[in-house]
Parts: C-alpha cells; sequence; structure tokens
C-alpha cells in the first residue's frame, strides 16, 4: 500500500475508505494494461479513479474513458474532475453501448451491490471486445465471519446484496462467460475488524459531510494523528483468496467466446 496514496485519500474520505481504498488502487496499478477504451461500469464521483490518475497516469494514459453510474448525483459530481470523455447514466440492465465497443470493463467495488449481479455481468461481456479484460474488485464472504457486530447490521448498512465465496464469485463471472486470469486477496480477519473499527473512528468525517457537503474538513487532522506506516505495514500483505475479505479479479471475455 503505498503510504503516499493512503495519506491522500485520508485527507479527503474516511479512514476506512482510505484502507480499503488505497489497497485497491495498488491492485490495479499493478495488474492492469494499457487500452484505447474503457468503461468504468459504476464510477460514482470519480475521486477513485482521479486519485489512481493522480498517482499512476500510466494506468490510462492516452485511453478513452467512459463513465457510467445509475446514481445521476454521482455522476454530476464526476464531471469536476474532468477525467471521463463520456459520462453515462444506466439503468441497471441494459448497458446503453453496441456489442464490443470496450477493450477494458474497470469496476471497484460494485458487484456485490448489483440487484441483478448475472444480467449486469452478461451485459458487460457482451461490451467487451473478444480478449478484452474486466478488472474487477469486490467484498466476500469472509467479511462476515469476522466481524464483531453482527453481519446483517454490515450487510444493511453496506447494501450487500451479493457476498460470495471465492468459488461464488469465480462461478458468477463463469456463467456471464469469463475467464479468471488472475485472483488476489485482500483483508484478513485481522484488517478486517481494523476497517471495522476504522467505521467508528470516520464519524468526525461524517458529521463534516453533514454539515459542509465536504469530507476533508477532519482529513489534514487525521493524516497527523494515524500511524499511516504502521497501518500501510499491516495492509501490505495479501491474503490466502479462499480466506480472504475481500478479491481482486483480472477476467477475459475469450477471443472464441460465443454470443450470450
Amino acid at each position: 500500500m503505498n503510504p503516499s496514496v493512503f495519506k491522500y485519500f485520508l485527507r479527503y474520505r474516511p479512514l476506512f475508505l482510505a484502507l480499503i481504498r488505497s489497497r485497491e488502487i495498488e491492485l490495479y496499478q499493478q495488474n492492469m494494461t494499457l487500452s484505447k477504451k474503457v468503461l468504468d461500469f459504476g464510477s460514482g464521483d470519480g475521486f477513485f479513479l482521479d486519485t489512481l490518475q493522480r498517482f499512476y497516469p500510466k494506468v490510462f494514459k492516452n485511453a478513452h474513458i467512459v463513465g457510467i453510474d445509475v446514481n445521476k448525483t454521482s455522476l454530476e459530481e464526476s464531471r469536476t474532475y474532468d477525467l471521463y470523455d463520456q459520462l453515462v447514466s444506466y439503468d441497471g440492465k441494459k448497458l446503453p453501448f453496441a456489442s464490443q465497443s470496450f477493450d477494458t470493463v474497470f469496476s471497484n467495488c460494485v458487484f456485490e451491490h448489483l440487484p441483478d449481479l448475472a444480467l449486469n455481468l452478461k451485459e458487460m461481456h457482451r461490451v467487451l471486445k473478444p480478449g478484452g479484460k474486466l478488472y474487477t474488485t469486490v467484498m466476500a464472504k469472509p467479511w462476515d465471519w469476522y466481524v464483531v457486530l453482527p453481519a446483517s447490521f454490515w450487510r444493511k448498512k453496506q447494501v450487500h446484496i451479493n457476498l460470495l465465496s471465492q468459488t461464488g464469485w469465480e462461478q458468477a463471472f463463469a456463467h456471464a462467460g469469463f475467464k479468471v486470469k488472475k485472483s488476489v486477496g485482500y483483508l484478513s480477519k485481522q484488517q478486517s475488524r481494523i476497517i471495522e473499527l476504522a467505521h467508528f473512528l470516520s464519524i468526525p468525517y461524517l458529521l463534516s459531510y453533514i454539515l459542509t457537503k465536504k469530507w476533508s474538513l477532519v482529513g489534514p487532522l487525521f493524516t497527523k494523528i494515524v500511524p499511516v506506516e504502521k497501518l500501510q505495514q499491516m495492509f501490505a500483505e495479501n491474503v490466502k483468496v479462499k480466506k480472504a475479505a475481500a478479491l481482486y479479479f483480472t477476467l477475459e471475455k475469450p477471443r472464441s467466446s460465443p454470443p450470450r
């Protein structure tokens, strides 16, 4: 986990997000390859991609990037970053693009929230060119086992509709026509419990957002009091995929893939 990325996240987003997202940025930076046309599925407010671009500009160098999201407010917020060549509102059912339109689909911690996971995966498969890659991170079933508070509390709070095991995720991807090229586990039991605690330590960020519509009011203070180097070391290691509370996947649409 790059401490500079962690500090940047910590300045502008709550502690628990800084811990998770800075690790995910490292995973994308290590594994994504250059492509011409990219779909950011579930692009949100644009902050994650902006941070990835800020610290690792070569990842999307000269790419045509399309952002798509069901949340129109988030789409409007993402316009302030000037990241996307196109921003599109999504109905959650059918992607408004022709088949084989993209070289790459990129989606960070979105799939666990989708009401119709199978339909959305098939749509991503449809719009990818043969040989195209889908890069994604997802939360996984072990999160339920590791948290101290009841799993039902976190599922409701975090809107985790699909919290699958490693095998469950791989079966869902295979059913949509994807081939798993790489998987990496992150968030161990200890790390998950730190994340759980960090949700409550992040309450000052929530108050800041409620009062000012900005997360960053308390961010500079947190960058000074949080033990960045110690946390960076604790979150740097990969976790066995079957035991990880979160998973990174590189997926491929095979070149001989039949239409779906």
